[in-house]
This record gives C-alpha cells, sequence and structure tokens, in this order.
C-alpha cells in the first residue's frame, strides 16, 4: 500500500488546488492513496518546509511507500 502526501500551510492558491487534483488523479492511477496535510501538523514553531517531517509519523506506517511532495508539483503528460 503506497501514499502520496501533500502539504500546504494556509488557505490554497489555485496553482496549489490544480497541483492537488493532478496528484490525486495520478494517486488514483497507480492505485495509491493520497492525503493533502494542511498547516502545522508536525511542530508548531517550525517552518512550513519543515512541516513536511509528518510524513515520518506512525500514522503512515502501516504504508509501504509514502511519498511527500509539495502542492506545486504536477506529473507530466504521457508519463507511465
Amino acid at each position: 500500500m503506497n501514499i502520496i502526501l501533500q502539504h500546504y500551510d494556509g488557505e490554497l492558491n489555485d496553482l496549489a488546488k490544480a497541483s492537488v487534483e493532478n496528484i490525486l488523479r495520478y494517486a488514483v492511477k497507480i492505485g495509491a492513496e493520497h492525503e493533502l496535510v494542511i498547516g502545522k501538523p508536525f511542530r508548531e514553531h517550525l517552518t512550513s518546509p519543515c512541516q513536511k517531517v509528518c510524513c515520518i509519523s506512525e500514522k503512515y506506517d502501516k504504508y509501504d511507500n509514502v511519498l511527500m511532495l509539495d502542492p506545486d508539483v504536477f506529473v507530466v503528460k504521457g508519463l507511465t
């Protein structure tokens, strides 16, 4: 079982919304789960980039592979 995580701290802008939709479609295509992690799930006092460390949480131990992406990443056309 695999999961693709995306993290965003704040209100999603148009680019982030498009990325989340794109990555969600890709996750479905490859049979992976997808989760959008919002806010500061790791440590309140740390910066947004540091919040991505939440992917090592025990919550995700059941997955074989955990991928954390920024919400400005897109799967390119024709990717197999």
